[in-house]
């Protein structure tokens, strides 16, 4: 198996329990994910912990991505009457009226 990192980048040969299968650890991007997962780990125990915490958080995504999706065919819409009405001006024509 060729790496593309060079030896010194690689910290160690981690054996996967289960699968007994062999990954490479980059130690670089092993300490950014841990330092990530001790910074998160009180976020992590208020979140888990509390049903309402968590509901608040899940309706506040869902609803975010539902009103986005409506600007966003709101602007879809104005712009197409704006592609059209364009059309009309130039070929001089009253198809539009507003």
């Amino acid at each position: 198996m060729t790496c593309r990192h060079s030896p010194q980048v690689l910290s160690a040969v981690h054996v996967h329990p289960a699968t007994h299968s062999q990954a490479f650890v980059i130690s670089k991007e092993a300490d950014a994910i841990a330092a990530l997962a001790r910074w998160t780990e009180p976020w992590h125990k208020t979140f888990s912990s509390s049903r309402l915490i968590s509901t608040g958080v899940l309706y506040a995504h869902v609803t975010s991505l539902v009103c986005a999706g409506g600007l966003s065919l709101v602007a879809d819409h104005a712009s197409l009457l704006l592609v059209l009405w364009l059309l009309t001006l130039l070929a001089g024509t009253a198809l539009v009226t507003g």
